[in-house]
């Protein structure tokens, strides 16, 4: 690996922390901890560059979210002005990650995310004939990853130890629940980074050794597709080993399985087939559940409504959505202003 020689000066570089200020208060700046921090805006910035500069900065303590959609999940929401610094490490670090890594690991990356893997693997599908895919879910990702294992594969990155030290800074200030220091929290801007960091020797392992081309990663979720169910076979066992010995993860036992691909299989929200591929019936469900609390609330315009039903049919545009829109106007006939806007718009 050729290490990177950017210097920790690019870090504390006065216009990269404040155009990161900017990223981390984008669409926030009425929420409270925005308003405190910008009532004295300058001052605070510069206390953030000098005590980088100085190798002062101490992360503060988490603040816990749950969300339940689409399953639950604990989000570790870090104070306003580390999430500046979380912006300007990557602003910064992440180019340099993303040349290692692979083509075809598409979460958290620059011109890549969901519907650019969608793309890709529509691509393959129409482009061979198939039969079998291998799918793979890493059990409890987030909260399993080995922070010395992943200090160890940045270190392969960089000769800058002043930027080694401020990663570790990043990665040492969460703790699980029971204090260890194990694990990335979920919703820091950094751990989409680490986690995409912490799988890319996987990555390079399913390419080069195992040589599987037809391979996708998106985050913890794996995909490969074959003609050769028993190669599949080998591979699955070589993977779950890798994973184990090497980065003391486990494949989600309930998640992992190969499949004939003509029987259709879910990746990324979609049940995909040979020729085409459409929402998941769990999108449906929550699709529609959210339609009838919005229809039920008397507060909300029609346009909001319409405003939701746009951009569920921008998710399923080039999917097979018809019943989706069938559905979407028989929920809606009872209000004749919503059906004139739903057939508007379908």
């Amino acid at each position: 690996m050729k290490k990177n020689y950017q210097s920790y000066s690019q870090i504390v570089n006065w216009d990269n922390i404040y155009l990161a200020y900017k990223k981390a208060a984008k669409g926030r700046y009425y929420r409270q901890d925005v308003l405190i921090f910008n009532t004295k805006l300058e001052e605070n910035l510069l206390l953030i560059k000098k005590q980088l500069e100085e190798e002062k900065y101490h992360f503060g303590p988490y603040r816990k979210r749950i969300i339940h959609e689409p399953k639950r999940r604990v989000i570790s929401i870090a104070p306003f002005s580390d999430r500046i610094v979380h912006h300007a490490i990557c602003q910064v670090v992440e180019p340099f990650f993303d040349k290692g890594f692979i083509f075809d690991t598409y979460a958290c990356r620059s011109n890549k995310g969901n519907q650019a893997a969608i793309k890709r693997l529509r691509h393959w599908l129409s482009g061979r004939r198939f039969i079998w895919a291998w799918q793979g879910d890493i059990y409890h990702y987030f909260s399993s990853i080995d922070q010395q294992i992943l200090l160890g594969e940045i270190g392969r990155f960089f000769n800058d130890q002043k930027i080694i030290k401020l990663l570790d800074k990043v990665i040492s200030s969460y703790t699980d629940e029971a204090g260890q220091q194990v694990g990335l929290p979920i919703g820091n801007l950094t751990s989409q980074l680490f986690a995409n960091i912490y799988l890319n020797p996987l990555d390079h392992f399913i390419k080069r050794n195992l040589k599987q081309r037809y391979y996708i990663r998106y985050m913890d979720d794996l995909l490969i597709l074959s003609n050769d169910q028993e190669q599949l076979r080998k591979s699955w066992l070589k993977i779950d080993d890798y994973l184990s010995n090497k980065l003391k993860l486990t494949l989600h036992s309930k998640k992992v399985q190969i499949v004939k691909i003509k029987n259709g299989f879910n990746f990324l929200g979609y049940r995909h087939f040979i020729n085409y591929y459409r929402p998941k019936k769990e999108t449906f469900q929550r699709f529609f559940q959210r339609l009838k609390r919005l229809i039920g609330n008397n507060k909300l315009e029609v346009k909001g409504i319409i405003m939701f039903w746009l951009a569920w049919k921008n998710y399923c545009q080039k999917s097979r959505f018809y019943f989706l829109t069938q559905r979407l106007i028989s929920v809606t006939e009872s209000k004749k202003s919503l059906i004139d806007g739903s057939k508007m718009i379908c």
